[in-house]
């Protein structure tokens, strides 16, 4: 569904909530003779720049995209309820690193494409 058109319909936002009830946007940009797609995801969306596709098919590949990374997002978003997150910071989609604090002076990074890697953060000692 679309959410947003500006006034000199130069960008259009399309929204897509997908099966866990998460919102999705896609800004498209029509600047310029080749139309520029942004979205929140951990990767680019790749849809061919040329003028046969249309809104409807554009969101077809954004629906199918997003529908990719379920799984993801499902895991993510209990790691993000249940744990002190300290990054990302601003929170996006598109970012599948997170920093959580399990306890002073350890704070593991969480990367859901590796294992994680821990280290211990540097830490003021206050006496």
């Amino acid at each position: 569904q679309s959410t947003g058109i500006d006034q000199d319909f130069k960008q259009i936002v399309l929204m897509h909530t997908d099966e866990s009830s998460r919102e999705h946007h896609l800004t498209i940009q029509l600047d310029s003779k080749t139309p520029t797609f942004a979205c929140d995801l951990p990767q680019e969306l790749d849809i061919a720049n040329d003028l046969t596709w249309s809104c409807q098919e554009v969101l077809k590949t954004f629906r199918e995209v997003v529908s990719q990374y379920q799984a993801l997002w499902d895991a993510l978003d209990e790691i993000d309820s249940t744990c002190w997150v300290i990054e990302p910071e601003p929170f996006t989609r598109g970012a599948v690193h997170r920093r959580i604090v399990v306890k002073r002076g350890c704070v593991p990074d969480c990367n859901a494409r590796s294992l994680p890697t821990y280290h211990l953060a540097e830490m003021p000692v206050f006496r």
